[in-house]
């Protein structure tokens, strides 16, 4: 069922439009049929998890720790049940002295929880806004991730587009591709659907080895560190996985945010997002038409040598 027309002034025919496209974007999108309509911008911020899932986990596990071989105990928040989130433990060369603790890598699903939300709410409101101005779509879609106090803000931008004469879509597609690129989609049989986001956190909570480590033995490799690292890979990559199953057949133009700073409680928190476009086939590629064969019209060159003072074309 398609969208009914609005009556918003951008998407009244003939009137004014912005645009965060290029002059060349402009050209292929005219190339496409497509015109725009209006930049967009929408937002979302979001408060920090209160009591996320690594302060109720650090509790359990300070009180009930036993030992090097314990496993430690994950607090069930998130979309995932706490039996699925990774947990990794490096253990103290002191054992279980006083004042010496284990290491630990626990992802956050709490922090998951609040990342994704902020990315869904921003991009929501950014397909609100194309519906408003009936358009068929928003490419070069552009997310910032920022910090507001103690709460996570997602900012999104990218430019509305028409395709004149045609029904409006039930919903209108984002994607974070150029119009040039979007050309090339087209051509290769594939539609932009939705812009999807992968994310994982993980937490690193300092133990003795990771403290002798960072402050001692300079130019060696951080297990702890890089365990963490890869975990936050693998779990992002599955994430964007589950993302895209979900409305289309792959993902294209994926880019990845990777940082690492300061958490909670002289922790380390290393959070990883890819960016991508999920894409649906419609048709077969555009086969390329065959190239025009090329006759070599220098002179073939005669048996033997050339005579004395003759320059023979190369072919």
């Amino acid at each position: 069922m398609s969208r009914e027309a609005t009556t918003d002034p951008q998407a009244i025919p003939g009137g004014p439009w912005t645009s965060g496209l290029d002059a060349n974007g402009l050209a292929i999108a005219a190339r496409l049929g497509f015109a725009p309509v209006a930049y967009l911008v929408a937002s979302a911020t979001v408060a920090a998890t209160l009591r996320s899932s690594v302060d109720v986990w650090h509790q359990e596990t300070r009180i009930s720790y036993r030992g090097t071989r314990r496993r430690p105990v994950v607090a069930p928040w998130g979309s995932r049940t706490s039996s699925s989130a990774y947990t990794q433990v490096y253990p103290c060369l002191h054992h279980a002295m006083p004042g010496h603790v284990p290491g630990f890598n626990v992802e956050d699903l709490g922090h998951e929880e609040s990342m994704r939300e902020s990315v869904g709410l921003a991009l929501a409101r950014l397909r609100q806004q194309a519906e408003a101005t009936g358009a068929h779509g928003v490419i070069n879609v552009r997310l910032i991730n920022g910090a507001v106090g103690g709460a996570r803000e997602v900012r999104v931008a990218g430019t509305a587009l028409r395709r004149p004469g045609a029904p409006l879509l039930p919903e209108p597609f984002t994607t974070n591709v150029s119009a040039q690129e979007l050309a090339k989609l087209i051509a290769a049989g594939l539609v932009p659907v939705s812009v999807v986001v992968g994310i994982a956190s993980v937490q690193v909570l300092k133990g003795c080895a990771i403290k002798r480590q960072l402050h001692r033995m300079r130019g060696a490799e951080v297990p702890q560190l890089s365990d963490a690292a890869n975990a936050a890979r693998r779990l992002v990559l599955a994430d964007l996985d589950r993302q895209v199953a979900l409305v289309g057949d792959g993902v294209v133009g994926s880019d990845v945010d990777f940082a690492t700073r300061s958490g909670h409680k002289d922790s380390l928190l290393v959070e990883l997002s890819v960016v991508g476009n999920a894409v649906r086939r419609f048709s077969e590629p555009q086969k390329r038409p065959a190239a025009l064969p090329i006759m070599n019209l220098a002179r073939t060159r005669p048996s033997g040598p050339p005579p004395s003072g003759e320059v023979v074309p190369q072919g």
